[in-house]
């Protein structure tokens, strides 16, 4: 039904808000709607203002004070399409003409059918717009009008079918440069023909709301640089707290793309891997291709910089090929975050590093820590790149991050390297180098700045590699030496070689064979079964090492060329400890006099006095003095 809009501010004799007074409304006519003797009240609010829409019509207007009584008589004013009031006061001084009930109902129709035309104008519009099924292209060209808050589904991006399709909801927001893209706004927005803006719908009904990176406007040919696509990708989703989706093809961007927002993750449809036949880059995946300048960064993973941010958690990145094409130095570098996942990565042929885990300077304790790593791999046959570097800054380290089933196909450069870090574990990881390469598979690092820089206490478990060494580095090269990292379970089936050693450096080694190298033990128990090993360890006081067995034999010797063998034993029966040679030739040698203590003598003898003893011996002790067999006699006690 038409009306007109009355609204402001109203005011008694001495200035204060008209707080509490009442204005009654009567239609005196049966307008469109609105029947004679219907009546409105409204009463001024404490903050002294009204707003009310008054109906087409002749209406009796009174006002009642709110110390009165009763309501005083203001007079009928005529409420038509040429009535300019837009307050109360207005209304009661304006001088329009009187017109007759007909002409006033006519007026009324007249507005609800502009109205009514107005809408079905629009509605014929949207209709059209899902009955041809507009792409996102032309609704960024477009100058039809939309009433505020319509959704429109549009078939594609740039053509229908493209994969590209989203559902965009006008904000309200007028008046904005028209026809623009996500790209040129840097978000999920665009603005259409108009001026109008509008905002893309995230993917519901997943475990976390999706943004179609396709819906605005990626394109996965690896020419076009996708770089702009990649922000409004990021801003979409850290407002909307979704997840990115990429593409199955080439993404191509030159610039390094910085995800410096948290529990946001771009995801592809899978990584292509390393082939022996056939060439890189043969199966479905989602690639992303550097066509930046060399030795570029591709990737960084960060918290925002300086001493008043924090570090931020979650997101990640899973699903993707990471290609260098021959030009970019890095590829991922996750810097000072916690708690991210990474899966299914597949990197290829950097020229500095594949993947760097480092720290930069925040407001609070900055070490990488807790991220995951899971199925991560290389290529780095024409590069001297290294797989994984670990690093940090002075004070804060990579710690406490995981890695899982990664596996670095290299040649010249090095696999893992540790350098500022600890207490980082590797699992089912290994390092293939290619033939007539000079790579490590492990480098650990010492430090010159602080002994706590250094390389420790970082574990690898079921580690494999094909003979490519393992470097633990000291004071021959760092003021301080790398130590306490370790192998459980080394592939040695499979040529894993012992770790060489800098100066005061250590690498714990376990293999596959149950060996150990470089290990050390503290209070030791050793006996033939669990139940004797628990009991000795609770007899141990001050002793190094307790050895029980029910058995003669607790130890045995065996020689270099296990031609001799001998026995160390405390007899079960009489209680003597004994040595014993088992097989083999040869005899107990001593360098140093025997010396025999808590010795009785039952016969005093007087020196040079043969009378003390018998005139016979017993028998004779041979032993071998200096080269030469002598016989000592002994006599019977």
């Amino acid at each position: 039904m038409a009306f007109i809009t009355l609204s402001g501010t109203l005011l008694d004799p001495n200035g204060d808000l008209a707080v509490g007074d009442q204005i009654r409304f009567t239609h005196k006519s049966t307008t469109g709607e609105t029947i004679e003797g219907a009546v409105s009240i409204i009463t001024v609010n404490p903050a002294g203002t009204y707003s009310l829409p008054l109906q087409y019509g002749l209406v009796l207007v009174e006002y009642k004070d709110v110390r009165t009584q009763q309501f005083k008589n203001l007079g009928v004013a005529t409420v038509n399409g040429t009535n300019p009031a837009t307050s109360i006061p207005e209304l009661l001084n304006a001088l329009v003409p009187v017109s007759s009930a007909e002409l006033i109902e006519f007026q009324a129709i007249l507005a609800d059918c502009v109205t009514a035309q107005t809408a079905a104008e629009n509605a014929a519009t949207t209709a059209e717009a899902f009955a041809y099924q507009l792409t996102t292209t032309d609704l960024i060209a477009s100058t039809a009008t939309f009433a505020a808050a319509t959704n429109i589904p549009t078939s594609g991006f740039t053509t229908s079918g493209d994969g590209g399709n989203g559902s965009w909801k006008q904000t309200g927001l007028t008046g904005q440069t028209p026809s623009q893209s996500p790209a040129q706004l840097g978000d999920a927005l665009l603005n259409d023909g108009n001026g109008n803006q509008w905002a893309l719908i995230p993917i519901y009904g997943t475990a976390s709301p999706e943004i179609n990176s396709l819906a605005l406007g990626l394109i996965a040919d690896g020419v076009i640089d996708n770089y702009l696509v990649l922000l409004a990708c990021k801003a979409a989703a850290s407002i909307s707290s979704a997840n990115v989706a990429l593409p199955e093809g080439v993404i191509a961007y030159g610039t390094t793309f910085d995800l410096d927002v948290e529990n946001v993750e771009f995801f592809g449809v899978g990584a292509d891997r390393s082939h022996d036949i056939g060439g890189q880059f043969t199966l479905n995946s989602t690639q992303l291709k550097w066509i930046g300048a060399a030795s570029g960064r591709m990737m960084q993973v960060t918290s925002p910089t300086g001493a008043g941010n924090q570090k931020l958690v979650g997101g990640g990145i899973r699903g993707v090929t990471f290609n260098a094409n021959s030009l970019a130095g890095e590829g991922l570098v996750v810097i000072s975050r916690n708690s991210g996942l990474y899966s299914n990565i597949h990197f290829h042929e950097f020229t500095t590093d594949c993947l760097i885990v480092t720290a930069h300077t925040l407001g609070e304790a900055a070490d990488p820590q807790l991220n995951t790593f899971k199925n991560i791999t290389c290529r780095q046959f024409n590069n001297t790149g290294n797989f994984v570097n670990l690093d940090g800054i002075t004070g804060a380290n990579a710690s406490m991050n995981s890695f899982y089933d990664c596996s670095a196909s290299f040649l010249n450069g090095d696999a893992y390297v540790l350098n500022n870090c600890d207490n980082n574990i590797f699992t089912r990881c290994r390092a293939v180098r290619a033939s007539g390469g000079t790579g490590n598979s492990i480098v650990a690092n010492g430090a010159n700045d602080l002994l706590g820089s250094v390389a420790r206490s970082n574990l690898f478990l079921a580690f494999s590699t094909n003979n490519s060494p393992i470097i633990a580095r000291g004071t021959e090269t760092f003021t301080y030496a790398s130590h306490n990292n370790r192998i459980i379970q080394a592939d040695i089936d499979n040529s894993t070689p012992i770790p060489t050693l800098g100066t005061d450096a250590t690498f714990w080694f376990d293999t596959d064979r149950n060996m150990q190298y470089n290990s050390g033990l503290i209070d030791c128990a050793m006996a033939s079964t669990s139940a004797q090993v628990e009991t000795l360890r609770g007899k141990m006081t001050t002793e190094t090492r307790r050895v029980k067995n029910d058995a003669n034999n607790h130890e045995i010797w065996e020689s270099g060329d296990g031609l001799s063998e001998w026995a160390l034993s405390i007899d079960n029966t009489d209680g003597n400890f004994r040595l014993n040679r088992l097989l083999g030739s040869g005899g107990i040698v001593l360098d140093q006099p025997l010396k025999i203590t808590n010795q009785s003598a039952a016969t005093l003898a007087v020196a040079g006095g043969a009378s003390a003893l018998p005139a016979l011996p017993q028998g004779y002790l041979r032993v071998e003095i200096d080269g030469v067999t002598r016989k000592i006699a002994f006599y019977q006690e």
